[in-house]
């Protein structure tokens, strides 16, 4: 079973800033490294951090935090502190370059010597053209087929420097063979990008690529390009033919049944018992804006034990391969899972004791890609 960890704010419910334990920096900004070490001592395979789905309109009532920290900076700041964790940021393609992309990505995977993931933003939750000065947006059709190119260049850039291609050879004057860095020459309908990256091939080779967009066209990209899809799924006989439906996409589309991990997206309001979880459930929501309220993702209201119980009943079902995990309320949420929800997973062997490896992809069992360049030229 594979366990992530969604960080949003102060936690997925938009009470949650009323509620939280987190110690805050100046300005109120959260400080997150206490619970992702936390998380890493419970040998979880990454925290995600996204920004907050609630819209923007709700500043106009003044009663939900809807601050939207640069993901990537966060997760930046946590490599320092963190050693085998794999540390994952929600970035949108909607407003953003491929260049830069690859460009960030290569740097937090060499950072965090192979520990970052890339949550793709297809949809743009929280954005509109105005945030970005653009005068108008693309149609639907045309998103997704500049999605689908964003992909490809990206990937390519990752790949435009071989592994190896940096010698670093003082005595000879030589910091890298040329003969392994190529250009990409990419030409397409929204992209025209001749490369290479200006930074070094991610030690992953490529960063592990998670969605979550559950659109037809979102779910044609994940098969094709993602490795870890997080889908919304609150029956389970729902997420069983959704995950039946992916593997089929994905050995369609070459890559094997196998190559796309199926992650469900999860709000567990956990208390000692059943009572006591559902009135926590019902103070947190008559204490946020409903509206808020009804964008949260599919909830399990109980016990640790219960939610121990759903979570290995689900997997064994065939409906997903794990959970991301996405807590109302941070800090205590977190020690709630760790405490009295991972070590019963251990006990029924349901969950690892200890990191299979040192990178993302070891962590999920995913395969290392080849830069695509070296098999043209070998």
């Amino acid at each position: 079973m594979y366990i992530t960890l969604s960080i949003s704010g102060h936690g997925h419910h938009p009470a949650a800033w009323r509620k939280s334990t987190l110690p805050l920096n100046v300005g109120g900004i959260p400080r997150y490294d206490g619970v992702v070490r936390v998380a890493e001592a419970a040998t979880l395979d990454a925290v995600i951090f996204t920004p907050p789905r609630f819209d923007k309109s709700l500043l106009a009532n003044g009663i939900t935090d809807v601050l939207q920290l640069d993901n990537l900076s966060v997760i930046g700041s946590l490599a320092a502190v963190t050693n085998s964790i794999g540390l994952g940021a929600s970035s949108p393609i909607r407003y953003n370059e491929p260049f830069n992309i690859a460009r960030s990505f290569s740097a937090l995977d060499n950072l965090t010597a192979g520990r970052s993931c890339w949550l793709i933003d297809l949809e743009g939750h929280s954005w509109t053209p105005a945030d970005f000065g653009h005068a108008s947006n693309l149609s639907i059709d045309d998103h997704y087929c500049r999605a689908e190119e964003f992909l490809i260049v990206v990937r390519k850039l990752w790949d435009s420097w071989e592994d190896g291609a940096v010698l670093a050879d003082k005595l000879n004057g030589m910091f890298a063979d040329s003969g392994k860095i190529h250009p990409i020459n990419y030409a397409g309908n929204f992209f025209s990008v001749r490369g290479p990256l200006v930074a070094v091939r991610p030690p992953q080779g490529h960063p592990p690529i998670f969605m979550d967009d559950m659109s037809s066209a979102g779910k044609r990209l994940a098969a094709s390009y993602g490795d870890v899809l997080i889908a919304p799924c609150g029956d389970r006989a729902q997420a069983i033919s959704l995950t039946n439906e992916m593997r089929a996409a994905s050995k369609a589309a070459s890559r094997g049944g196998a190559a796309l991990k199926i992650l469900m997206m999860l709000c567990p309001i956990l208390a000692k018992d059943e009572r006591s979880a559902k009135n926590r459930a019902d103070d947190l929501d008559q204490s946020s804006d409903q509206d808020a309220v009804r964008s949260m993702p599919p909830r399990f209201v109980g016990t640790p034990a219960g939610l121990v119980s759903h979570m290995s009943e689900w997997v064994d079902a065939g409906a997903c391969d794990g959970f991301n995990l996405a807590f109302p309320v941070l800090s205590e949420d977190v020690s709630v899972l760790v405490q009295d929800v991972v070590p019963k997973l251990k006990q029924a062997g349901l969950f690892r004791a200890e990191y299979p490896g040192s990178t993302m992809r070891e962590h999920l069992g995913l395969r290392r890609p080849t830069s695509q360049f070296s098999k043209e030229v070998a």
